[in-house]
Parts: C-alpha cells; structure tokens; sequence
C-alpha cells in the first residue's frame, strides 16, 4: 500500500512539475493536493477540485502539447501514438470521474473507458513527468499528449 502510494505521488508530483505554467504550480498543487475536495461525495467540493481537470487548457504548459487531430483519435491510433513516444503498458489515471482516478491501469483499458465513457477531464500519466495524455470529452481539440524531454522544469 504504502508502495502505490509512493507511486501515486511520484506520478502527480512530476505532472504537476513538467505540465503546469511555472507562474500556476503552486496554485495548481494547493488545490490538486486537497485529498478532501478530491474524494468528497460532496459535489460542490468535489467540483472545485475537478475544475482544475475540466479547465486544463488554462494551466497547461503549452511548450509541451501535441495535439492528436482528429483522424488520429481512435483508441487503436492513441495507443501507436504513446507507445511510438516511449510509453509502457501501465499509466496513472487523473480524473473528474471518480471511477477512474488514482488508478494505476493498462493505458489500453483507460483508453477503452475513455472511448466508451467520456470524461469531461482525464490524464493519463504514461512516464512520470516525461510523458502524458489528456482528453476532454466536450472538445476534440482538447486531446494532448503532453511530453517533456528532459525532467528538468520545476
């Protein structure tokens, strides 16, 4: 338990530290962290922290998106895509839907939810702080892969 948990941090640390505006980690992470607004059944609050996912275009870095046009956004292509830039079978699940989030999964499977149950913000963590993918369920051009060579950015 204690290992996933270290793994868990590890993953949103370095997303956080790679993909997030330098002038917004801080911010970003104050409200990202809150462990009650993440797993609260209650809504408003709940909300609050899963805005920070629905809004991502706004706290992004935007050196680091490569946005999939929408030919290319086909679970089969997705897949290619992140494996073709070095992503292993497991990722780390960030989302607005509380069925998914915090869950370490076969990038195949959240693919395959994502396709069938649309997530109004999800990131799929594929190398910490190196390698991600974000979807928005409502805007097609809202579908990233987040990736930084070097793990440099703080």
């Amino acid at each position: 338990m204690d290992e996933d948990k270290e793994i868990i941090n590890s993953h949103e640390t370095a997303f956080i530290g790679s993909f997030v505006k330098s002038g917004l980690k801080v911010r970003f992470k104050e409200v990202f962290t809150k462990e009650k607004c993440r797993k609260s059944k209650n809504r408003k609050k709940h909300l609050k922290w899963a805005q920070l996912l629905i809004e991502f275009e706004h706290w992004v870095d935007n050196s680091c998106v490569n946005a999939l046009p929408l030919s290319e956004q086909t679970q089969k292509r997705k897949k290619g895509y992140l494996t073709k830039m070095g992503a292993l079978e497991l990722c780390y699940v960030i989302s607005e839907a509380k069925e998914l989030d915090g869950k370490i999964m076969p990038i195949d499977s959240a693919l395959s939810y994502l396709m069938t149950t649309p997530t109004y913000g999800t990131i799929l963590s594929c190398i910490p702080g190196k390698l991600a993918y974000y979807e928005h369920v409502e805007r097609s051009s809202l579908t990233w892969v987040l990736k930084r060579k070097t793990n440099t950015r703080k």
